[in-house]
């Protein structure tokens, strides 16, 4: 952008988030995204045109899509962080000046995360929230945590179980509540603790 403290040193292309550069180097790569596709894009100065060394499209058989690419400063490699739709993240090495690697579809995978299955911890940790016998006066709400607003309306509150009990002054049910809060709270810790170790 050409503002009063930046000054536009390369024309925008369309879709191009983000560029970077060396201290003293002009502008060399950049990495553009859209629609689960994303690319990057390099010049070895800055005299020649920009070109799209690498081109992931996003489709079922390959859902990854790039989390943020850092550079080295001062050298023509760059670090890619990839992640999948299970969660995985991979870490690809990108080695701009060297010809050959520009035709090669992916960078040097140099770390893979091998946690399977991610997403499916994670949703069971949501689950060590809820109670059964819901919130008072709202038994389909289960949730401890949050839940919409009984005498509020439709916002949010959280602790609802808890905070709405104070604020109607019910003292019995507030410590009912926070004892259920504590327990689901406790559940989850015992949920992570159990997974972190397996």
């Amino acid at each position: 952008l050409d503002t009063g403290k930046a000054k536009r040193v390369i024309p925008s292309s369309e879709n191009v988030w983000e560029y970077f550069a060396d201290r003293t180097a002009p502008v060399r790569i950049g990495i553009g995204s859209n629609n689960g596709d994303w690319w990057l894009l390099y010049r070895p100065d800055g005299e020649a045109r920009f070109r799209t060394v690498h081109r992931h499209k996003a489709n079922q058989a390959n859902p990854g899509a790039i989390g943020s690419f850092v550079p080295v400063v001062g050298s023509d490699l760059g670090y890619a962080i990839a992640g999948n739709a299970e969660g995985r993240l991979s870490l690809y090495r990108y080695d701009f000046s060297n010809g050959a690697s520009l035709r090669v579809e992916k960078g040097v995978l140099t770390y893979f995360n091998p946690a399977k299955g991610i997403v499916k911890p994670l949703f069971q940790a949501e689950k060590q929230l809820l109670n059964n016998d819901g919130l008072p006066q709202r038994p389909w709400y289960k949730h401890t945590i949050y839940a919409p607003g009984f005498y509020t309306g439709y916002g949010v509150k959280t602790l609802p179980g808890i905070r709405e009990s104070i604020e109607q002054g019910d003292w019995e049910e507030a410590n009912k509540q926070i004892k259920i809060a504590t327990q689901r709270l406790n559940n989850l810790a015992d949920y992570l603790g159990a997974s972190s170790t397996k």
